[in-house]
């Protein structure tokens, strides 16, 4: 009987370390289970957070392209109004040019006239004075 007892007991104690095993093992499944929805659920996250990068990518592609071609428009335009810039330029050279030489023509054409008329008024002024010479004799 005292085996009977001992072997009883034995039974009791490996049935408490089986509950207690299975509790645990319980406890334990249920923690795996969390943590692998919780791991889940990341994975989840992690995948829609990677298909708005991959769509902010794509957006921020299309902008770079639209803004390399509003550059080129801009490089252009650029270009263009240097060109513009040197003929307008080249042209103010040329009439700064013409009139220079415009103002000297002018200039000398005022000395010119200036001295004809005074020539002409010391003309005028010897003939008056040699009328008044001959009538005051």
């Amino acid at each position: 009987m005292e085996m009977e007892q001992q072997f009883e007991k034995e039974r009791l104690s490996l049935e408490e370390q089986k509950t207690l095993l299975s509790q645990q093992l319980d406890e334990m499944r249920e923690e795996l289970t969390s943590k692998l929805r919780a791991a889940n659920e990341e994975v989840s996250r992690l995948q829609q957070e990677v298909r708005k990068g991959e769509q902010d990518f794509g957006t921020a592609e299309g902008q770079i392209s639209t803004l390399k071609e509003a550059q080129d428009k801009l490089l252009e335009e650029l270009d263009a109004t240097r060109a513009r810039l040197r003929e307008t330029s080249n042209l103010l050279t040329a009439l700064q040019g013409e009139l220079e030489t415009q103002k000297r023509h002018h200039e000398a054409k005022l000395i010119t006239t200036k001295e004809e008329e005074k020539h002409k008024m010391d003309k005028m002024a010897l003939e008056l004075e040699l009328k008044w010479t001959e009538t005051l004799r």
